[in-house]
């Protein structure tokens, strides 16, 4: 990535839960990094610019975590933590944003529903609210255009 729009740290949404940094071109979105993503939802952002989600590889591993990021996250070094790295493609099957994720161990569940393409059945029911970690904003942000 020549050029740099959005590094969108979200430390500050959720103070010694999580903290994520995204990334995405310049040159793809032009003024995506004008935006205030306290408040603006970047998928929305970013589909006014013609780019349109539509898949992610989404990755999550264990790790000890970094010392530059432990007393962000209000933790000793060495302490163990989730990683999580997501690429995330356009309608045109090209890569435009990458988001890394330093979530706490204690305070992250992570869920996911797999499905078949040809065999869909009805919609999932929601789930009761859980702790996340995350701002509810930044999640409702994350599930647009997915």
């Amino acid at each position: 990535m020549r050029a740099i729009a959005a590094a969108l740290a979200a430390g500050a949404l959720a103070p010694g839960k999580c903290h994520s940094v995204t990334l995405v071109p310049a040159e793809r979105a032009p003024g995506i990094g004008e935006p205030d993503y306290t408040t603006a939802s970047l998928y929305t952002e970013l589909t006014a610019r013609g780019v349109a989600p539509t898949r992610a590889s989404y990755t999550v591993h264990s790790a000890l975590v970094p010392p530059d990021e432990a007393p962000l996250l209000e933790l000793p070094e060495g302490a163990p933590v989730l990683h999580i790295e997501q690429l995330t493609y356009d309608q045109h099957g090209r890569p435009y944003e990458f988001n890394r994720v330093v979530y706490r161990a204690n305070r992250y569940r992570f869920h996911a529903t797999l499905t078949a393409e040809s065999r869909r059945g009805p919609e999932p029911r929601p789930l009761p609210e859980v702790e996340t970690g995350i701002n509810p904003a930044l999640l409702g942000a994350l599930g647009k255009g997915f």
